[in-house]
């Protein structure tokens, strides 16, 4: 069964803000770091569970996962 993953637009303006910030130094990385954070996305549709609960929500319905430390 799939899920669909939903963004929060804290989420996503993080994303552009992170990004952003890397592509000052280098616009490829920049690509790289936003096409990981995609790819991982993208994998919790069919396995949910495979990410983090978050601790502070306590609730099966919002996870987390890191992409970089």
């Amino acid at each position: 069964m799939d899920y669909e993953v939903v963004w929060s637009l804290s989420a996503l303006g993080d994303l552009v803000d992170i990004a952003e910030y890397i592509e000052l130094d280098s616009p490829f990385n920049a690509s790289k770091v936003v096409s990981k954070f995609y790819e991982l996305v993208g994998r919790y549709g069919n396995r949910p569970r495979a990410a983090t609960i978050v601790p502070e929500l306590k609730s099966e319905l919002y996870r987390h996962k890191l992409v970089y430390g």
